[in-house]
């Protein structure tokens, strides 16, 4: 059986993740079309940006955009 290159790299993402709160299947992420952004300083500075002082996510909506 092939691999799905989508599903692999979708799987090797949410090995980065805790498995706390909200949880998502990699075959969810593909059909959902989400793509996995591999720019570690951009998504470092996305991140920031919604984050308040205590490290929480202060707007969900930014986070998931």
């Amino acid at each position: 059986m092939a691999i799905d290159p989508e599903i692999t790299r979708h799987r090797e993402w949410l090995g980065f993740l805790q498995p706390v709160g909200l949880v998502v299947s990699p075959p969810a992420l593909v059909k959902a079309q989400a793509v996995v952004n591999r720019n570690v300083v951009d998504l470092q500075q996305s991140l920031l940006a919604v984050v308040d002082e205590d490290g929480r996510i202060a707007n969900f909506l930014s986070f998931v955009v």
